[in-house]
C-alpha cells in the first residue's frame, strides 16, 4: 500500500506526468503451465447480457505455485471487492 501510495502522490505531484496506468485492476486466475487452463463458467448475469461481470473459473488449483492458483496483485479482489489500495488511489486522485 506505501509503494501504490507513493507512486501515485509523486506522479499527481509531478507537472512532467500526464497519466497514470493501475498495472492490474483486479486479481485474476493464473493461466500458465503450471497451473492449467481455466475452465471458465458463465454467471446468470453474463448469459443475460451483462458482460461487464466477470466470469468465474471453475476450479482454482492451489498446487501450481501461486497462493489459490491466483495473481493477488490488484486493486480489487477474486470476488472484486476493493483493497485498500483501491481507496489509497481513489483518494489521491479526488
Amino acid at each position: 500500500m506505501n509503494l501504490v501510495s507513493a507512486d501515485a502522490s509523486f506522479i499527481v505531484g509531478d507537472d512532467r506526468f500526464s497519466a497514470l496506468s493501475i498495472w492490474l485492476m483486479m486479481d485474476f486466475k493464473v493461466d500458465d503451465e503450471s497451473c492449467g487452463q481455466c475452465d471458465y463458467i458463465q454467471t446468470p448475469a453474463v448469459i443475460a447480457g451483462n458482460l461487464s461481470v466477470p466470469w468465474d473459473c471453475a476450479f482454482i488449483r492451489t498446487d501450481c505455485g501461486r497462493p489459490n492458483g491466483e495473481n493477488h496483485k490488484g486493486a480489487v479482489d477474486w470476488w472484486r471487492r476493493k483493497k485498500v489500495e483501491y481507496d489509497v488511489i481513489g483518494k489521491i486522485y479526488a
